[in-house]
């Protein structure tokens, strides 16, 4: 016959091993969410902040150990430039690329394909010296825009006088239908960039 105090301890015993196990399963829980914050911030600091102090190349073909700022080649159109955004890292071939912006202090580009990359790191400076290190030649930089000439359809100026005053107003339509200003004091190094990449027709 099972008297009171028995059926006491026995109660007692299953609270006891209950609560051990429920710590055990709360310490665990502790752990895995420690480890997560842990190894998530350890993550997003390689994918975002690493790669905010370089702009890479990647080029298929080269083997992992090889630093591709040191090849000497030729650039050709499977060139890649490496572009650390805001939400990830983005590989783009600069001839394939119709132009960088910067705006609002963020910098972006437009594909041929007409896809906006937003959220560049990189400033257009850096974007800039790197493709001219590289001996890309074909884009020319005004303060807030590095275009790709390749991708000019055409250009043109307007004079939008004020006050009797002539205003000439640059523009370059590119052929990703984007419309963008030419800074006065720009247009004509503009000019003479496009006339090295054109082909004369005589």
């Amino acid at each position: 016959m099972i008297t009171n105090s028995q059926t006491m301890k026995r109660l007692f015993k299953f609270l006891f091993n209950l609560a051990r196990t429920l710590s055990l399963i709360f310490v665990l829980f502790l752990m895995a969410i420690f480890a997560y914050i842990y190894f998530s911030g350890t993550l997003q600091k390689l994918v975002e902040e690493e790669p905010l102090n370089r702009l890479a190349y990647f080029r298929p073909g080269l083997l992992a150990n090889e630093d591709p700022q040191t090849e000497k080649e030729a650039i050709s159109s499977n060139d890649k430039v490496w572009l650390p955004a805001r939400r990830a890292t983005h590989f783009v071939r600069p001839a394939q690329t119709a132009f960088f912006s910067s705006y609002g202090g963020s910098v972006y580009a437009i594909t041929a394909e007409k896809d906006t990359i937003s959220g560049i790191r990189s400033p257009l400076t850096k974007i800039d010296k790197a493709l001219s290190d590289q001996e890309i030649d074909y884009f020319f930089k005004t303060r807030d825009i590095l275009i790709n000439c390749h991708f000019v359809r055409q250009y043109y100026s307007e004079n939008i006088s004020t006050l009797g005053r002539s205003n000439y107003v640059h523009y370059a339509v590119m052929e990703t239908g984007d419309t963008l200003t030419i800074p006065h004091n720009k247009y004509q190094a503009f000019l003479e960039k496009m006339a090295t990449l054109a082909l004369p027709l005589e």
